[in-house]
């Protein structure tokens, strides 16, 4: 996509619990000159985004989620695309997290209409997709899903 060549400054997640993997694409990023982050949990359900290299030292959070110990923060704001983890999405472009809202609360923001960036991108399985609405108030809509083929079919 145009919008990714395009893109420096891109916001990844570890995976759990079956999602998505995109760690060969934070690879590939990488060999492309693109700075790329991953989200840090800090107080009040606030995401800190850091700098992941290769040597970039992990650790475990309360959740059990690998996140960088420490590095160089930038604010989601300055991110051209932030790929976002689901359990759920609808056709509309709401997804469903995990119920805590660090990223519904991290790019609240962007409910405003006046920010573009980043471009926040939820990332699912075909069997992910809902059937009935999933939206409450204070998510915040992705501005595309990526839908990548099933594993088990």
């Amino acid at each position: 996509q145009p919008s990714f060549i395009k893109s420096q400054h891109i916001a990844y997640y570890w995976p759990i619990n079956n999602e998505i993997d995109l760690r060969s694409l934070i690879t590939y990023s990488q060999h492309h000159n693109k700075k790329c982050y991953l989200p840090k949990m800090g107080f009040n359900r606030r995401l800190v985004f850091i700098r992941y290299r290769r040597h970039t030292r992990m650790t475990v959070n309360r959740w059990n989620i690998r996140e960088p110990a420490t590095g160089r923060c930038i604010s989601a704001r300055k991110l051209d695309i932030a790929f976002v983890p689901l359990i759920a999405f609808a056709i509309d472009g709401n997804r469903l997290g995990y119920g805590a809202g660090y990223y519904d609360k991290n790019f609240a923001f962007k409910a405003r209409k006046v920010f573009k960036k980043p471009s926040l991108i939820g990332v699912a399985y075909p069997f992910q997709q809902a059937t009935i609405p999933i939206a409450h108030k204070r998510d915040i809509r992705m501005d595309a899903i990526v839908v990548r083929k099933d594993p088990y079919q």
